[in-house]
């Protein structure tokens, strides 16, 4: 039996965290044993955890401090996770995201084990790094950076979850040792009975007289829901009557929420755009409106598109790395990132009925293909192959 340690920042409602639940939930015992450490313990997605994984904690329980003391705590977290990589003696080492691929990437060092150590690419930083989009320019820029030319080059291999994302980093980090691509998996049944769940919104209704579209992930920059709000307020001025339901994490808090926030009051829009902070079952949802839309300005393999035509709602989509592979321009709208193309091919396709129900039905024989037991015996295969 291996011994697969997998390391994440937190159980918060994201594409990555719940991919890795819906894995360890399946792995079968009796080839691995899988072991799971993060930075801080905590999110929605912890009580979905199995109770037979061994479970450690990183972040040392300290005060911040305004910030202050972040470096210290950072490098005591990876002193913590090389001690845990030592006494474990895990057979493969496989962080997710790029935090977690920067604590493991010093933890094996200082542990000073030979275990294979392979970084689980979901998205960033090599989409972010290369598309040189990110607010948060300098800062941003220069740990991707690290993270991309350095790190992963000394690593055993990276693991991505999309052909696009390979053909990025084979061509602007060549000396990467090994990529393997093994792309989301979708656990179809289960989402199909969630999806037929009621749901108590007084905008979700059998007879309405106007049109219902969605989003779903965090409220983060990367979603871009700026152009999804614009382009929404758009149509409403054209005269499509519409709602908009925004479905993820949201720190009302935090900047971007607050930059959202008042985008939608200087549009105008207060009465047709909520936000509905995470569900854990946003399927119910997505599965009761006419159109699905993903605006991001990066993304690694957008589980929420899949996810959506498993619900067999339409989906309208920007281009951007994962998108073009799962719609391939025939199982949904492929547009280009800006106002009036979105809000052209929304417009097109809500007055389009026949379109939508085509679409309905070619969107959900092509989630068929991703199934979660296909992605399960690849990742079998791959914990079998380069663990030692």
């Amino acid at each position: 039996m291996k011994k697969i340690l997998f390391i994440i920042g937190s159980f918060e409602g994201g594409g990555a965290e719940r991919k890795l639940v819906q894995l360890i939930q399946r792995l079968p015992r009796d080839k691995f044993s899988p072991m799971v450490a993060v930075w801080k313990e905590e999110g929605p997605l912890l009580e979905y955890l199995p109770k037979d994984i061994t479970f450690f904690t990183l972040k040392p329980n300290l005060p911040r401090m305004f910030g202050l003391l972040a470096p210290i705590i950072l490098i005591l977290g990876i002193f913590k996770l090389a001690f845990i990589i030592k006494r474990e003696k895990p057979n493969l080492i496989l962080p997710f995201l790029e935090r977690n691929i920067l604590l493991a990437f010093f933890a094996k060092r200082i542990a000073g084990v030979k275990t294979p150590l392979w970084a689980a690419e979901r998205a960033s930083p090599a989409s972010t790094y290369f598309a040189k989009e990110h607010i948060n320019l300098f800062r941003h820029l220069l740990f991707y950076k690290f993270v991309v030319f350095y790190c992963y080059p000394r690593v055993d291999g990276v693991l991505v979850c999309s052909f696009g994302l390979k053909e990025l980093l084979e061509g602007n980090v060549p000396n990467i040792k090994r990529i393997e691509v093994i792309q989301n998996g979708y656990p179809i049944e289960e989402i199909e009975e969630a999806s037929k769940e009621d749901v108590d919104h007084p905008w979700i209704k059998e007879e309405r007289d106007y049109y219902l579209l969605c989003a779903s992930g965090r409220v983060a920059w990367q979603k871009n829901y700026s152009l999804l709000i614009s382009s929404f307020a758009k149509l409403i001025e054209e005269g499509i009557k519409c709602k908009l339901l925004i479905i993820g994490k949201k720190n009302e808090n935090s900047k971007e929420f607050k930059r959202l926030e008042k985008l939608i009051k200087e549009l105008r829009q207060e009465e047709n755009i909520c936000f509905l902070g995470f569900q854990s079952n946003p399927w119910k949802y997505v599965a009761k409106c006419d159109l699905f839309i993903l605006t991001s300005h990066y993304e690694g393999f957008p589980n929420v598109i899949v996810e959506a035509m498993i619900c067999q709602t339409p989906v309208v989509s920007v281009d951007c790395i994962g998108v073009k592979e799962i719609l391939e321009d025939r199982f949904g709208c492929l547009v280009r990132k800006d106002q009036d193309s979105l809000k052209e091919a929304i417009k097109s396709l809500l007055l389009d009925e026949k379109k939508r129900e085509i679409l309905k039905e070619e969107g959900k024989n092509r989630a068929l293909y991703f199934s979660f037991q296909t992605m399960l015996s690849k990742y079998i295969s791959f914990l079998s192959s380069y663990s030692n």
